[in-house]
């Protein structure tokens, strides 16, 4: 699908999707390089930037702010709440 953007399909995959236990990533800079690895992925061969393995257990909610802004207590704590892709 020549006329989706790489941005939009990792977006679509991050907030539309079920969390599996076996996951994969491909690591790609240009839309060539993703088809190689999805390609890659599909046949079982290992592929540059293409990464898999096993969900582990979930662990403790961690964030970290850089410290480029000021802070306070529970800042994130909104962000949590109302958006998946934070949580």
């Amino acid at each position: 699908w020549p006329e989706l953007s790489l941005a939009d399909v990792g977006y679509s995959l991050v907030a539309s999707r079920a969390g599996f236990e076996h996951r994969a990533v491909v690591v790609a800079g240009d839309r060539e390089a993703a088809v190689r690895g999805l390609e890659a992925l599909a046949s079982g061969e290992p592929g540059a930037g293409v990464v898999q393995g096993v969900g582990g257990a979930g662990g403790k909610v961690a964030f970290v702010f850089p410290g480029q802004g000021s802070q306070w207590a529970a800042m994130a704590v909104e962000l949590l709440e109302c958006s998946a892709v934070f949580a």
